[in-house]
C-alpha cells in the first residue's frame, strides 16, 4: 500500500510538471515577444561634448504583432528613437540610443524603458565621460620685489 501511495504521488508530480512545462511553452509563445540580441551596452571613456549612440536590435519572437507604446529614458541626456510601425511575428526592428555627454563628467549608468504590447523591457547603458575640468591649467606666478 505505501508503495502504490508513493508512486502514485510521484505520478501525479510528474503529469503536473510535464502539464506546467506544457502550458508554459503555450503562455510563452500566445502575442508578442521582443527578443534583443543585447540589453546592455558600454561604451567604455568617451570625450566629453560628444554624443555616444547605439543600437539595440531586437527580434519579434511571439506570434501576434509587435507594438512599442512608448518609451521612457531615466534623464534628458538620453534619448531613444525607435520603430513606430507593428512588428510582425520573425520581423527585426532596432532602438537607437544616443546619451549626450555634454557638461558631463566620470562614469554613468543609464536606464531606458520599452513599454510594447507584450510587456516591458529594459535596456541598460554604461559610459565614462572624460571631462574637462579646467581648460587653462593652475601657475604659480613668482613673486617679484623690485
Amino acid at each position: 500500500m505505501r508503495c502504490t501511495i508513493f508512486f502514485s504521488k510521484s505520478v501525479l508530480v510528474l503529469i503536473l510538471f510535464v502539464f506546467g512545462i506544457g502550458l508554459g511553452k503555450t503562455n510563452a509563445q500566445n502575442g508578442p515577444q521582443m527578443t534583443f540580441d543585447s540589453t546592455h551596452h558600454h561604451f567604455g571613456v568617451i570625450k566629453e561634448g560628444k554624443k555616444a549612440i547605439h543600437k539595440y536590435k531586437f527580434e519579434n519572437t511571439g506570434n501576434r504583432d509587435l507594438k512599442i507604446e512608448e518609451v521612457k529614458t531615466t534623464c534628458g541626456c538620453t534619448v531613444a528613437d525607435y520603430p513606430k510601425e507593428a512588428i510582425p511575428p520573425g520581423g527585426r526592428g532596432k532602438i537607437i540610443v544616443s546619451f549626450d555627454t555634454k557638461h558631463k563628467d566620470g562614469p554613468y549608468v543609464k536606464g531606458v524603458n520599452v513599454h510594447h504590447n507584450g510587456g516591458i523591457s529594459n535596456l541598460i547603458v554604461f559610459i565614462t565621460v572624460k571631462g574637462e575640468k579646467s581648460k587653462i591649467p593652475e601657475m604659480e606666478i613668482p613673486f617679484e620685489d623690485n
